[in-house]
């Protein structure tokens, strides 16, 4: 029952802080089981927003974020070797610039990262199993907004279109060196043949079948839709450091691999949507405090 109270431990500590409405309960019978379900799930995004706020992004805020079904699955008899795997149906996040600063924002912080906290230790078994979790998303769609040159609660002129991302077939994965896919014990490879060594190596892959990039007119009734970057697949390796000695992460590299991009704002419209959205991108990022950037006039 050891491995699998501390298979338990590890995961329910963050579905707990993160899912609304968990009961680590359920976790304990369905580990057991080696399969643990939830259907339409709510993330608690003021802890997303807290970490965004710890992280120094106060431009945006995390509306809300919805997943419809999330299937845990492992095998706590071969837990060293075959890696936990989370599969998702489609994942609905929706990002706002917030017309006005939240003076409360933050507040909660340091409690959040509490929580989340891990003591400085050897890194051991756990800390393999944790970092060899595996995920499979069906779909994700992002949607962003702006409040473009005017920052009000008032939609107008000035508004952008919000931008879409949906990417469709996802998998994060683990990799050995060489970048082939393999379970715990061949991935760790690497680390074993460099004995005595002070760091571990963390080698890791998201594949992704399909992504795409369009624009929303939301002003309209129904809303435009007006087409960007079409479908094209995207992967992308990371490789991480970590001190053995602590499970400190000192070192992350990313490398994005896109073969090829296609653009298409052929359509009426389509070239000055993308340069409005791309205008309330800027004074999004840019702006300080709330109303209209310096010069621009409201």
């Amino acid at each position: 029952m050891a491995m699998e109270s501390m298979v338990s431990s590890m995961l329910g500590k963050y579905l707990k802080i993160f899912i609304r409405g968990f009961r680590k309960e359920q976790l304990n019978l369905s580990i057991l089981r080696g399969q643990y379900e939830m259907k339409d799930i709510e993330i608690n995004v003021d802890a997303v927003n807290e970490l965004l706020e710890y992280a120094q992004v106060s431009q945006v805020r995390v509306r809300c974020i919805r997943v419809n079904s999330l299937t845990v699955k492992l095998s706590v008899a071969k837990i060293a070797s075959k890696p936990i795997t989370l599969f998702i149906d489609e994942v609905t996040v929706e990002i706002d610039e917030p017309a006005s600063f939240d003076k409360e924002a933050g507040a909660g912080v340091q409690e959040l990262l509490d929580k989340l906290a891990v003591k400085p230790s050897k890194y051991g078994l756990g800390d393999r199993i944790g970092d060899g979790i595996c995920v499979e998303v069906n779909q994700l769609k992002l949607t962003f907004r702006t409040c473009g040159k005017r920052k009000v609660d008032r939609v107008g002129e000035w508004t952008p279109p919000a931008a879409v991302l949906l990417a469709k077939g996802i998998r994060l994965f683990n990799t050995d060196g060489y970048g082939r896919e393999g379970n715990l014990d061949e991935v760790w490879q690497y680390n074993r043949h460099r004995r005595g060594a002070m760091q571990v190596y963390l080698f890791k892959r998201i594949t992704c079948a399909s992504v795409e990039v369009y624009l929303v007119d939301e002003r309209l009734s129904p809303p435009r839709i007006i087409h960007g970057m079409r479908e094209v697949p995207v992967d992308v390796d990371l490789a991480l450091r970590k001190l053995k000695a602590t499970s400190v992460l000192t070192g992350v590299q990313i490398e994005i691999n896109v073969d090829a991009v296609s653009l298409d704002f052929s359509a009426p419209g389509c070239l000055k949507a993308f340069m409005h959205f791309v205008a309330g991108f800027a004074f999004c990022i840019f702006r300080q405090g709330g109303g209209a950037i310096a010069g621009m006039g409201a």
